[in-house]
């Protein structure tokens, strides 16, 4: 069974179950659906939480080294393209990961983060595909192979930094986002939210499409104040009976969230035209009434399936109305989904996987509701990974973490207690092998990485040992004769390190105590191996001392540079300036250990 994944996907605004109060209708003429009421938009929820996830490129293959932001923290992708996350503060309402890879469009995934959990997210990433060229100082038409169209007016195009008016080739980079598309799961940008100036709704989408405006040595651009462009985009046949002769247009901001816009969109044959005062990614998208649906979903042994996805789809016809998203390490999901409709519910292995493990009806809900999924999925796509681990005293591990690698896109974090870890995994491809690593996170050690044989349906790794490779980490340093250390154990503390090879390497340290200021701090060289090195100019922040100057003589000394998912260990002597503080020289002197992303 194909899946048919367009629209509404991950529509989890808010964690929280909330009814929802009254508005004006929307109409047909006004681009929207007749009962469609949103809800208010809240205010930022913290919580402590983690992500994980994996990024791919438009082929479905990882990309590794992919830089990932989560929180404002950089992590980098593996030779897998996973990448995993420390304890932040996010937020349940809404939080953001971005992407940025050279050659691709800027990718960004929004969801709502559950608390004291790791999330899941996947994300595929956009080509960022030349369209066409046109002269500043003429009209240009640039075409896509669909029939879409973004049309130019003479002298309308300026420097996107600073407003100044360009003359010369305009290199547009375009692409068509088809929301029917199979994989829209993990291409979407942001999520199907969207909001207007108080109000958020889940979004059926007619069409998307990312456009962006370079000068051929690489200067962004953008449409001057005033100025437009038209746009010509291309309704997918499938929704082109239920697309209304008008409907709202959006664009989507850094948070991953689509944002109304003024001009709504006509529809002109099979297509919808408009004119965009600026451009980004935009959506032609009608708001729905819709409500919060929260998911457990487990397996028949009871157990939480991780990293599923999970989609539904109402019976009814409806232009692009569909809901879902992954489950986090607990099993749960929390979806926006059509009120008063019957839903066809339909559990996959993973956002790459066509095969449906369960299926069934819900609904309607006309409220805010919980429901449990028990999914048995057939056993040729089950498999069962287990093991023993012990400490390094050669005594069962009492707590700690198994992160198994199953196959090109699935990661879990599977719980290892009393010394064992047994979980039943779904697979949509069988696989020969499996890799584990095990970790005692009291202890601050881990495996090296195991490679285990599947038989017969089970992944027995025999007895391994989380020791050998010590993760602790630290940033202990001194500003002006105070002494500060920032460690990954609080909740609210995290450490990386970045490293582009052959260029540069950032380390960072961020925590916030309750109640107390934050610590934080950030510096970059261009040194990639051990040895000792200049601390560059353009990164450098001190706790309270944001974009501080260092002084010729500030130095990082690495004492050791280990691989990727080892450590980046040495010592600092950073002095410097910083403009709040006139001429004044302070000292910040250190030592750190950090995993290298």
């Amino acid at each position: 069974m194909q899946k048919r994944r367009y629209s509404l996907l991950l529509m989890l605004c808010m964690a929280v179950l909330v009814f929802f109060s009254c508005q004006k209708d929307i109409s047909i003429e006004d681009g929207g659906t007749p009962g469609t009421t949103g809800t208010p938009i809240e205010l930022p929820d913290p919580v402590q939480a983690s992500v994980s996830g994996i990024v791919t490129d438009e082929n479905d293959q990882p990309v590794p080294n992919a830089p990932v932001v989560v929180a404002g923290n950089i992590y980098t992708t593996n030779a897998k393209g996973f990448f995993n996350s420390a304890r932040h503060t996010l937020d349940k309402n809404l939080t953001t990961v971005s992407v940025t890879m050279p050659g691709y469009f800027k990718a960004l995934r929004s969801f709502p983060a559950n608390a004291n959990t790791r999330n899941y997210v996947a994300i595929k990433l956009i080509p960022k595909t030349l369209a066409g060229s046109f002269s500043s100082s003429a009209a240009g038409s640039i075409a896509l192979p669909n029939g879409s169209q973004v049309s130019f007016t003479a002298g309308s195009i300026v420097n996107k930094s600073t407003g100044a008016a360009y003359t010369g080739t305009v290199k547009v980079f375009s692409v068509y986002i088809d929301p029917t598309s199979s994989d829209i799961g993990a291409r979407i940008p942001g999520s199907f939210v969207g909001e207007d100036n108080s109000r958020r709704y889940g979004l059926a989408s007619a069409g998307m499409i990312a456009v962006e405006l370079e000068a051929p040595d690489g200067t962004a651009l953008q449409l001057a104040n005033g100025k437009t462009a038209a746009v010509k985009l291309l309704i997918p046949a499938a929704l082109r009976n239920n697309a209304p002769s008008s409907i709202n247009t959006w664009s989507l901001d850094e948070r991953g969230v689509w944002k109304k816009e003024s001009p709504n969109a006509a529809k002109n044959g099979n297509f919808y035209e408009w004119e965009a005062p600026h451009f980004s990614y935009w959506n032609c998208d009608i708001p729905n009434s819709s409500i919060y649906l929260s998911l457990l979903v487990t397996n028949a042994q009871g157990q939480p399936m991780a990293n599923t996805y999970v989609d539904m789809i109402p019976t009814s016809p409806n232009l692009g109305s569909h809901a879902g998203g992954l489950t986090d390490s607990a099993g749960r999901a929390t979806a926006f989904i059509p009120a008063n409709e019957v839903l066809r519910l339909n559990v996959y292995n993973n956002y790459f996987c066509n095969t449906v493990l369960h299926t069934q009806l819900i609904g309607p809900f006309t409220g805010n509701s919980s429901i449990t999924i028990t999914v048995n999925p057939p056993p040729q796509q089950q498999l069962t990974v287990q093991g023993n681990v012990l400490n390094c005293s050669g005594a069962p591990l009492a707590a700690g973490t198994a992160i198994v690698y199953s196959g090109p896109y699935n990661v879990y974090h599977l719980p290892v207690t009393n010394g064992s870890f047994s979980y039943t995994i779904t697979q949509c491809v069988a696989t020969p092998t499996v890799d584990v690593v095990v970790i005692d996170n009291a202890n601050l050690q881990q495996s090296n990485t195991a490679t285990v044989t599947v038989n017969a349906g089970v992944a027995n790794a025999g007895t391994l040992s989380a020791c050998g490779v010590a993760i602790n980490e630290f940033m202990n340093y001194t500003v002006d004769g105070t002494s500060y250390s920032i460690v990954p154990i609080p909740q609210s503390a995290s450490l990386v390190a970045w490293v582009i090879p052959g260029t540069r390497t950032d380390i960072a340290g961020y925590e916030q105590p309750a109640g107390m200021p934050v610590k934080t701090l950030s510096f970059s060289t261009n040194g990639t191996a051990s040895g000792s090195f200049a601390v560059r100019n353009d990164s450098l922040t001190i706790n309270n001392y944001n974009g501080a100057l260092p002084q010729p003589a500030a130095s990082v000394n690495f004492t050791s540079f280990g691989p990727s998912g080892q450590f980046i260990e040495g010592s600092f002597n950073i002095p410097f300036t910083h403009s709040s503080t006139g001429a004044t020289v302070h000292s910040c002197t250190g030592t750190f250990r950090v995993r290298r992303n």
